[in-house]
C-alpha cells in the first residue's frame, strides 16, 4: 500500500491531498503507516508529498492548486504528444505562486476543464491529440466537449473540436491523419478488409496507412504476422506504408512526401 500512496503523489506533481487518497481506497491508516516509513510526508492541511516534491509545489497545493492543462492529462493517462517543460497548474484563487503555468478556474478541476485548457493552450495538433484521446478513451463525450465549448470566444476550440474521430485508437494514428487531411487527402481510419481485419489509414481510397511506433518485434509469431499482413496487402492492390514515431513526429515532411510518390504511382 505504501508503494501505492508513492504511486498516486507522483502521480500528482509530488504532492496529493488526503481527499484523493480516500478517493483510490486509501485508509488513514495505511497514510500513517506510509508516513512512519518515510514514503512521504505528511504537511498540515491534509497533504502527502514524496520527500523530493518541490517545496512551491506542496505550497501550491496546500493553497488549492490541482494539476491543470496538459499536466492534467498526463495524470489521466491521454495521450500526450510534447511532454510540458513546466508544470501546469490551475487554481481557483490568486495564492498560489511558483515556476508553473498557471490556468484559472472558477469549480472544481475536472477532465473536462483540463482538456478545455488544452485547446485553449496548447498548439493545434497538441491539443487534438489530447481532446481525441478523452473522447477516443471514452473519459468525455464528443457531446460535452462540443456543448462546452459553445460562446462567441471559443470559434478556435469548435474548429479543433470537429476534427475529432472518436474511432481514433493511438496517438501515432491521429498524428497521421491530422497531417493527412491537413495535406488535403481523403482519410479513412480503421478501415475494415475482408480476409485481414483493419487498416490504420487509408488514404483516397488507395494507399493503406500501418503507423508503428515500435522499432522492432516482439516475437517471431508477431514477425510473421506483420509479413502476412504485408504480402496480404499488395496481394490485393492495397500498397501501404508502414510508419514510425521518427517519421511522423519528426519528419512530417518527408511522411507527406513518401505519401504524395506513393499515390502517384498507384494512379499510373
Amino acid at each position: 500500500m505504501e508503494s501505492r500512496i508513492q504511486e498516486l503523489a507522483e502521480l500528482h506533481g509530488g504532492a496529493v491531498r488526503r481527499a484523493e487518497l480516500r478517493r483510490a481506497g486509501i485508509s488513514d491508516w495505511s497514510m500513517r503507516q506510509a508516513v512512519a516509513a518515510g514514503v512521504v510526508w505528511h504537511f498540515p492541511g491534509g497533504v502527502y508529498a514524496c520527500p523530493d516534491a518541490p517545496s512551491w509545489w506542496v505550497r501550491a497545493r496546500l493553497a488549492g492548486a490541482d494539476l491543470g492543462c496538459v499536466s492534467a492529462a498526463m495524470k489521466a493517462r491521454l495521450w500526450v504528444l510534447n511532454p510540458p517543460r513546466q508544470m501546469h497548474v490551475t487554481a481557483s484563487n490568486n495564492r498560489v505562486r511558483g515556476p508553473f503555468i498557471q490556468h484559472r478556474s472558477y469549480a472544481k478541476t475536472a477532465l473536462l476543464d483540463s482538456v478545455l485548457q488544452c485547446l485553449r493552450c496548447l498548439p493545434e495538433l497538441d491539443a487534438l491529440v489530447i481532446a481525441e484521446s478523452s473522447v477516443a478513451l471514452g473519459k468525455l463525450s464528443l457531446q460535452q466537449l462540443r456543448l462546452a465549448a459553445k460562446g462567441p470566444r471559443n470559434g478556435n476550440l469548435r474548429r479543433i473540436i470537429a476534427k475529432i474521430n472518436p474511432a481514433a485508437e493511438s496517438l501515432l494514428e491521429t498524428i497521421a491523419r491530422y497531417l493527412l487531411e491537413n495535406a488535403g487527402y481523403q482519410v479513412q481510419i480503421q478501415k475494415y478488409l475482408p480476409g485481414l481485419g483493419r487498416l490504420d489509414l487509408l488514404v483516397d481510397g488507395v494507399l493503406g496507412i500501418e503507423v508503428d511506433g515500435r522499432e522492432y518485434h516482439s516475437s517471431a509469431e508477431a514477425f510473421s504476422e506483420d509479413r502476412r499482413r504485408s504480402n496480404f496487402y499488395v496481394v490485393h492492390g492495397i500498397p501501404t506504408l508502414r510508419v514510425t514515431y521518427h517519421l511522423l513526429v519528426h519528419q512530417p515532411e518527408e511522411f507527406l512526401r513518401l505519401v504524395q510518390i506513393a499515390i502517384l504511382n498507384c494512379r499510373r
